[in-house]
């Protein structure tokens, strides 16, 4: 269940990176091309011994091609729940006390 905020799953991987210690690298892509190789390398990993998880999936890549949003509002109406951390405090608790590199 999201905070109630919409936010770019762009901005969430950047801010992720940014508490990880990391630099985000964004290159554009063909949207189609890129699929066709995840389609091949998720093909691959599930003929691998131990069937591997694949470096990039067609899931992973439709997360960033497309906008989503979820609406909590039912979650509100029927179970009376509300956001008790905004985004950016739960990224602080998930990287709390990490070393960076």
């Amino acid at each position: 269940v999201s905070g109630g905020e919409v936010l770019p799953v762009r901005r969430i991987a950047d801010a992720a990176c940014v508490r990880a210690g990391l630099k985000a690298r964004w290159r554009p892509t063909p949207l189609m091309p890129a699929m066709l190789a995840a389609g091949l390398m998720e093909a691959v990993a599930l003929r691998l011994p131990g069937r591997p998880e694949p470096p990039v999936t067609r899931y992973g890549l439709g997360l960033f091609a497309f906008a989503q949003s979820l609406d909590i509002s039912k979650a509100k109406r029927v179970l009376g729940w509300t956001p008790k951390i905004s985004f950016e405090q739960g990224l602080d608790r998930t990287f709390a006390g990490r070393v960076r590199p």
